[in-house]
């Protein structure tokens, strides 16, 4: 027999009020049938022009500020759909009226808060809706928790006030994903801070994704105000940024300089929660002279354990040197002098990633006053399960592109917070990237290259971190997330004091060498050796050119070993130019130039030879020889390095080891165009070349040469740092698999400290790996 009551699509519930729900007072929509059983059923999901009415928090619901307790009914209209999968909708929903009030506030109090306010729906499907348990109460602090929620049918939905936080997902798009350093730093700290708070309360999340975590922006920024060097608060650009700044600092117009740049200090440095849940007072403190004693005994205490010991390692004592002043001090002319080192190169086709001074805020690093952080914390989003460590679970969740290896496939792992470490390296990656993690099952759920594949400019220093943390095996990540904070910290410290050695210090003095070999393997299919090197450095050892090439080997017009020789000619020939250039005035050196038409010369070598031996020329192009290139200028402290091919150049200190270039293979490139991981790596051959020297096209029958197009990276070197520089038979032949092969070489470069000693033995480490391709090496340590 049919039904006669009418769901309710606010709320589920089968009314017997045929217009409106006698249960949430919600309008019914005209009921729908289910055309096999006739009875009447729930659409599957809301969608806009939906009514919704929910039964609210009033404390939840207001501004955090405002402390009512007691009840409401409200009853809003959904507008947009936000996000959409096959488990959760979230929608954009404006506040339409109160329906009741059990407390303090009357309804006409309530509605005139909420007028003009919008609110976000998250309705989980079965699957999460299931696992909506009721919250842990000592981890209630770091759960974005709604304002009500409701059940409609098997779903759960969640009403939340809009505020000042969004996804990271949102907060990514809303930067086109091209965050800066320093909000990568502030980002990935705030996410350090709720994860390790959660991990001390011996819980995990096991979903961490751009999609669970909400990214809290500071309540004094919000563009609404700033601070200039001298402490004094600029004016706003806009009238919304007026108000914000009335409504925060509306105390300091009597305040001196100093004095605002303590208040400023005060709240920078308050807790998340304090900050959402009492706003900052901005009333400025006496000044009793003892506690301004007892802050310089702390503050003397800090410096002294900041300051390196005389008992600590070698590495450690260079990276925590302190900085050198100039007459000026250290914020003297930051920007310019380091611009001076890197003239604006000229226009062109070639790739020119300046990682020095496009992707670092020299003001923000530099500056001796006081910076606001745009980013105050994070807080978790989603679903109410949290799981225990080593405990078994009959389902865990996982999320494509951030969940560990462990948690995919049939069999029970055991859960512990090195899932959540993994999830927390991916996140690095993305904040780094711009692009969500390339993993496929044939990188073992790992990422398929590089994050500053990506983003070649971006600072150098963090891919160590990344790369540790999302380790396939457990055991080799981080062991908690105080190690996973100490390493971060300190590749943070490096990428600063390399800025702060090209402003301060002198530039690095060059110790090189280069070095090849056959291969043992590959000399029995071929006694030549197709890789060639060429290294040569001025007498003061502040200026150097470098070369690595790997011939293709399957060439059938010319060979590879002509080809990589060309390269290898033209920078013999040219070396003594360049060197008169330098040592005539260092500053008049374009390396953008001279790596671009060092490479065009011996392009065009390699067309003549073919046209001279095989014309008229009637094979298969990519029959034609060529050569992968590395051509590096060091000048005075500034790498410039131009790229071809799959050849790689790393560069390292300490443990820090990041590949610079990009390899170009069908399937790194397809990857960057935006096809799946998946996809691009089962394509057969998917390691061929796709960039070499040795281009052209072909008209008449004879092969007419064009202009090569490089990767060109520009970054700064200071002393510890190690420049290397090597062909794929080293990284292919130096372990199992990619990983250990740069965890190997790594291994050898911290050990031996002569540039020619430690290129013998990766010679001798790729041989033992089975020595089955040429080996072509460069090695520059900076003094």
């Amino acid at each position: 027999m049919s039904s006669t009551k009418t769901p309710c699509p606010a709320c589920g519930h089968l009314s017997q009020d045929p217009e409106w729900c006698d249960n949430c007072g919600a309008p019914l929509e005209a009921p729908r049938r289910d055309p096999a059983t006739q009875e009447f059923a729930l659409k599957p999901w809301l969608e806009p022009e939906d009514t919704l009415v929910v039964r609210c928090d009033l404390e939840r619901l207001l501004d955090a500020h405002t402390r009512v307790q007691g009840m409401a009914s409200l009853e809003v209209v959904l507008e947009d759909v936000l996000e959409s999968s096959s488990v959760r909708h979230i929608c954009r929903a404006r506040f339409e009226r109160v329906l009741e009030v059990e407390g303090s506030l009357t309804a006409e109090q309530l509605t005139q808060q909420l007028t003009g306010c919008y609110f976000t729906t998250e309705e989980l499907g079965a699957l999460l809706g299931a696992h909506n348990e009721s919250l842990p109460a000592e981890v209630a602090h770091l759960v974005r928790r709604p304002a009500g929620q409701l059940e409609r049918g098997d779903h759960v939905v969640r009403l939340f006030r809009e505020d000042a936080s969004s996804t990271l997902e949102e907060y990514l798009f809303n930067a086109q994903g091209q965050l800066d350093y320093s909000e990568v730093k502030d980002i990935f700290g705030a996410l350090l801070d709720l994860v390790e708070q959660l991990h001390t309360r011996r819980y995990l999340y096991l979903r961490l994704s751009p999609w669970t975590l909400r990214v809290i922006r500071s309540p004094v920024l919000l563009n609404a105000i700033s601070i200039a060097q001298d402490g004094e608060i600029t004016e706003v650009e806009d009238e919304e940024a007026e108000a914000a700044q009335a409504a925060s600092v509306d105390d300091t117009d009597h305040m001196e300089g100093d004095e605002v740049d303590e208040v400023i200090l005060a709240l920078a440095d308050a807790p998340v929660q304090t900050l959402l849940d009492e706003p900052p007072q901005l009333e400025h403190p006496a000044r009793e002279s003892q506690d301004a004693a007892g802050e310089d005994a702390h503050a003397e205490e800090e410096h002294e354990e900041d300051a390196p010991h005389a008992d600590a390692p070698e590495e450690d004592k260079q990276e925590e040197a302190p900085e050198e002043q100039g007459e000026d001090g250290p914020a003297a002319s930051a920007q310019e002098t380091i611009l001076d080192h890197l003239p604006e190169a000229p226009t062109g086709r070639s790739s020119l990633h300046e990682i020095s001074s496009s992707a670092y805020d020299l003001e923000e690093l530099s500056a001796p006053s006081p910076t606001l952080r745009a980013v105050e914390g994070a807080l978790l989003d989603g679903g109410f399960r949290f799981y225990r460590a080593r405990e078994d679970y009959e389902e865990v969740p996982v999320v494509i592109g951030f969940s560990p290896p462990e948690m995919f496939g049939r069999s029970r792992v055991e859960l512990g917070p090195h899932c959540d470490i993994f999830s927390l390296g991916m996140l690095l990656y993305f904040l780094v990237a711009g692009e969500l993690p390339p993993t496929s099952i044939y990188s073992r759920h790992i990422p398929a290259i590089p994050s500053r594949h990506f983003r070649p400019g971006f600072p150098i220093g963090l891919q160590a971190i990344i790369s540790r943390a999302t380790r396939p095996a457990p055991g080799e990540r981080f062991a908690d997330v105080a190690t996973l904070r100490h390493a971060f910290e300190r590749a943070c410290k490096l990428i600063e004091q390399r800025i702060d050695a090209m402003q301060y210090q002198p530039p690095s003095r060059i110790e090189f060498a280069v070095e090849r070999h056959i291969g043992i393997a590959k000399r029995l299919r071929n006694p030549v050796n197709q890789d060639n090197v060429f290294g040569a450095k001025s007498a003061d050892s502040l200026f150097s050119l470098l070369v690595v090439a790997d011939g293709v080997s399957t060439a059938s017009y010319g060979s590879g070993d002509l080809a990589s020789e060309q390269i290898r000619n033209v920078a013999t020939e040219r070396w003594p130019e360049l060197l008169a250039l330098y040592e005539s005035d260092p500053d008049e050196v374009d390396e953008f130039e001279l790596i671009t038409s060092l490479m065009k010369d011996a392009n065009q070598r390699i067309i003549d030879y073919v046209n001279l031996h095989h014309f008229p020329f009637e094979g298969v192009p990519h029959e034609v020889m060529g050569t992968t290139v590395l051509v590096a200028i060091i000048n005075r402290g500034i790498v410039t390095l131009g790229s071809l091919g799959d050849s790689r150049g790393y560069l390292q200190r300490g443990t820090s080891f990041e590949q610079i270039t990009i390899d170009h293979n069908l399937w790194t490139l397809r990857i960057l165009e935006g096809e799946s991981a998946d996809h691009a790596l089962s394509l057969p051959h998917g390691d061929a070349l796709a960039r070499c020297l040795g281009s052209f096209i072909i008209n008449d029958n004879k092969l007419n040469a064009i202009t090569p197009q490089p990767d060109i990276f520009r970054f700064p070197v200071m002393s510890g740092d190690t420049l290397l520089l090597a062909t794929d038979g080293l990284l292919d032949f130096a372990g199992a698999n990619p990983l250990s092969s740069e965890d190997n070489i790594l291994s050898i470069l911290l050990a031996e400290s002569n540039p020619a000693l430690a290129a013998l033995e990766m010679i001798l480490l790729a041989n033992r790996g089975g020595g089955g391709d040429n080996i072509g090496i460069s090695i520059t340590k900076f003094l």
